[in-house]
Order: structure tokens, then sequence, then C-alpha cells
């Protein structure tokens, strides 16, 4: 799933807004979106849910009214989409040729692409968002309301042909569950539990060691898992073993697609802990190595009987809750798992400050984390928006887009003109990409304006003895700061430390003959240093 074009007009601040993304074929692509509060950025993110969104959802799709036009590669086919006033124009092109060509209202749309069996809408969208008011979340709910309630109707028919004397096969049959994948994952925070599982367990999870190490995480790792089983007690018994009968059929139901289930199954029922409480079952897993399976697996697996049992998982570590993690670990924890289910076909990632909570370090590689979670995925798009310099650091400027507003106050996006490689924070704090006019603070900034002022006054012999005085001091003030340790060029820091002790760089003015002077020597320090790395 890659975006290539989006117009919007008419949701909330945005009029005929227009973005162009660099998509890419194949393979995955990450683009960031920058720019001030206000500025639309998580808007787009929502736009984008909201379109998708509306094939699934009547309630999706009528909440706002607005005209958009979407093109985008979907399963090695080009997608065009317009949408105004509700009549949808839609062409799907394939070797460049017209495959499908049509329109109307979308249950129109939808009908025809169900008929000639096409699919236009990526198999996954998987959405974060950071701030108080979650935008994404209500969106994302509504969407995958049925999702429980199809498991639960297809649990009961299972149910009732284990239990019935005359059992009648289901007309959707055992493998339904195929058709219950989650399609909109929203990352909350009930689900770090699973994550967590999926990224230390998974016998292909690249980021295991990484976690273990950042958030000193040992292999001391406790699971419990609380199952609602109230719902089911109208199909057996009240005894404990019937329970456990009834909740091992299930589980083994939704596993249909797991490797080496039969295997699981023994294990499960053989190594770990299990209580019926009147309501309630509890698991209690202590040897992890039970989840002998891929991330998704895993995942796929705590999802579907979280979503049957209303569950309740909790994972503890040397007696603590991981619920207890600060915001930061949490949120890594919660990026890392949701980016490794990611690697489906046509995947769609909407992050919106994923870097938030977090320390520089981790900001100061998050997109390097982003990219390598989705390595290796089969037309995956990430849209990220962010407020924070680290996380563009080093990035080509084809894949950023800066948002802004022009002089009628409209939302607009601008492409940059430079690439962030080697511009450094302090460089990126003060380009186009953010516009500052200094990276220091307030108060040395005006050290540094002030002796600039003073300075220019003393060329054209304007300046007082008074302001020579203050000249003099500004100097040696602005001399003290450790300026040099604002770059990691030992070169440049080594010219620093020898310039600073020569009687140009202590003085508060130089004559223009001085000046000269002051060039000769730093061209001799140069020479110096660099014959010491010959």
């Amino acid at each position: 799933m890659q975006i290539q074009y989006l117009k919007i007009n008419g949701f909330k601040a945005l009029k005929d807004f227009e973005i162009h993304f660099n998509a890419r074929e194949t393979g995955d692509s990450l683009v960031v979106l920058i720019g001030e509060n206000g500025a639309g950025k998580s808007t787009v993110l929502e736009v984008i849910l909201r379109i998708f969104g509306a094939f699934y959802s009547g309630k999706v799709s009528n909440e706002y009214r607005f005209d958009f036009e979407i093109i985008y590669i979907h399963a090695a086919k080009r997608v065009n989409m317009v949408c105004i006033s509700k009549n949808y124009e839609v062409k799907v092109l394939e070797n460049s040729q017209v495959i499908f060509d049509e329109s109307g209202s979308l249950n129109v749309i939808k009908k025809k692409l169900k008929n000639e069996q096409l699919r236009i809408v990526p198999l996954r969208i998987v959405t974060f968002y950071s701030g108080v008011n979650n935008k994404f979340s209500s969106i994302v709910d509504t969407l995958e309301k049925s999702y429980a309630k199809s498991w639960r109707e297809d649990v009961i028919n299972h149910l009732k042909f284990i239990y019935s004397e005359r059992p009648v096969e289901n007309e959707r049959g055992h493998s339904s569950y195929s058709r219950y994948d989650k399609r909109f994952i929203h990352c909350k925070d009930d689900l770090v539990p699973i994550y967590l599982i999926s990224l230390l367990c998974g016998i292909d999870s690249s980021c295991k060691n990484f976690l273990k190490d950042e958030l000193i995480i040992s292999e001391n790792l406790k699971i419990k898992i609380e199952l609602n089983v109230k719902k089911w007690k109208n199909l057996a018994d009240d005894s404990s073993e019937r329970h456990l009968k009834k909740v091992l059929s299930v589980i083994s139901f939704v596993m249909d697609n797991f490797e080496n289930k039969e295997k699981f199954m023994d294990d499960f029922y053989h190594n770990t802990s299990k209580t019926s409480l009147n309501d309630k079952f509890l698991i209690s897993i202590d040897d992890t190595s039970l989840f002998n399976a891929p991330q998704s697996l895993i995942y796929n697996f705590l999802e579907r009987i979280s979503a049957l049992f209303d569950a309740k998982v909790k994972v503890t570590i040397n007696g603590v809750d991981i619920m207890d993690f600060s915001e930061g670990q949490l949120q890594l924890i919660k990026i890392f798992g949701m980016l490794s289910i990611c690697k489906n076909e046509e995947c769609l990632v909407l992050l919106d400050e994923p870097d938030a909570h977090m320390n520089p370090k981790w900001k100061y590689y998050i997109r390097d984390y982003v990219q390598k979670a989705v390595s290796g995925a089969v037309n995956t798009q990430i849209i990220l928006a962010t407020h924070d310099p680290l996380v563009i650091n080093g990035m080509p400027k084809e894949d950023i887009k800066i948002f802004g507003k022009n002089n009628e106050s409209n939302i607009q996006v601008f492409d940059p003109n430079n690439d962030t490689m080697g511009m450094g924070i302090d460089g990126l704090l003060q380009s186009e990409y953010y516009r500052l006019k200094t990276s220091y603070d307030q108060k040395t900034s005006d050290k540094y304006q002030e002796r600039q002022r003073l300075y220019i006054k003393l060329i054209n012999k304007e300046i007082t003895d008074e302001e020579k005085i203050k000249l003099k001091t500004l100097t040696k003030e602005i001399g003290a700061l450790p300026v040099s340790n604002n770059t990691i060029d030992f070169l440049y820091d080594d010219f620093m430390s020898v310039f600073r002790q020569s009687e140009f760089y202590n003085k508060e003015y130089l004559e223009f003959d001085q000046i000269e002077e002051r060039r000769r020597k730093i061209k001799e320090i140069i020479s110096t240093l660099y014959e010491e790395i010959r």
C-alpha cells in the first residue's frame, strides 16, 4: 500500500489541500510530516483513516462530508479514487490497463468491487496517536465493532457442533477465523502486554535483545491471562473440568492456522496453571518457551483470545507489573509491537508523534527503529508526524513534508530544498525545516546579538568608551562558553581549544591589521593540526 497523492477539500481546516508522497512501487517507504502545532499533520492522518474506513463502516463514512482525491498503489495495481459530494469515481489499472472503472455511491462501488472480487483497500491499517485528544481511537473502535462479534458467533457455532448430540456443520465452516484478522489496529495501553510477549518470545523477533538491554528486562517473565467465561455458560455445565474443556476447544479453534498446533495445545494443557473461579478462568504461564512461534502468530493468538473472552493479560518481570513502567518505556514497547505486525502485505501505518515521552537517545534512533521493524515488508507505507528534529536528522528531503500556512491562512505543504544529511540538530533548527534564528538559549543569543551590534559600531567608529567596556565584557563571557562541545568534529574542537589560548580570541576588538594577523594565525593552527594527523 503506497499513497502517491492526496487532495482534500472541506475536512476541518483542510481546504484545497494537496500533498504528494515519495512512494515506492514495491518494498516499504517512510514519509515524515513536520510543522507547527495546528498545521494539519494529525488531520491528514485522520482523513486517510476515514477514507479507507468508510469502506467498512457507514458511520465513519457519514460522520464528515468532504471531497477528496487519492492515488495509490495496491497489490501491484494503481488506484485513482475521487469523491465529490459523496459520489465516487474509482479507476483501477493493472499493467497500464484499466480493469475497473465505475462511479456512483460508496455502496454501489463496494458492491461492484465485491462482484468482481477486487480488493482495493489496505489489508491492515495500524494507527498510533500520542496526544490527549485521541482522534484515532474512536474511529478504529467503530471500525472493529464487528470483529469480536463475528468471532464469537463462529465460536458459538463451533461449540454447538462439538457439544451437540446432533452436530450440524455451520455454513461458514471451522476455518472461517481467517476472515477476522484485524484490519484496523489502534495502539492502546491494553495491548502493551500482548506486544511485549510477542516481541520477547517470537522466534523471528529482531529487537528482543535491544528491548532487553534498553528496558533492563531479565528472563524472569511471568504471564497471567484472565478469561471471562460467563458468556459461554449456556453451552456447558458449571464444572471446572467442563470449563477447561470448553476453553481448550476455543483455543484450539482459533489456532487452526498455527504451525505445531498439537504441540502447543499439549504444552498448554500440561505446563500452565489453570484455575476456574466463578465467571473467570485464570491461566498462569511461567515457562515462556510455550510461545515458540513467530511474532505475528503469538500476537494474533493473544489478540483473538482477548476479543473472545474480554481477556486481561498481565506480564510481570521480577515481580514488577510492566504497566508500572515509565511512559517512555511503554511507548517504546507499543511502537515496536505494533510495527512487528506490519510486515503483512499492503499495510498502511499512521503514526502521530511516536517519539513523544522518549528520551533524546531513543528519539535519535526512532526512525531507524521504525524502518528496521518493517524491513522486508511487502509494499508497506509508514506516514509519521512529528515535531522533533532528532527524528528527521539525516533524512533525504524527498521523504519529508513541511506543513505550514500560506498568505490566506490555508494549510499547505512545502517541499524542502535541502537534505538534512550533515546539518546536525543546530543546523536543522536554523534551517527551512524549523526556521529558528538560533539554537542557543535566549540569554546567550542576546549576548551574541549585542556583541555583534557593538562590534559594528566599533568598525564604524561610533562606539563610546562605556560601550567599549561592555564589548570587552561580552567577549570574555562568550569566550568562556563551551561552544566547541556542540560538534563531534575533533579537528574543530582541537582548533578551538588552541585558538582560545591566542591573543586574538580574548581581545575585545581588533584593528584591521590585527584581523589579517588573526587570519594568518588561524591558518597556522589549522596547518599544525593537519600535520599532526598525517
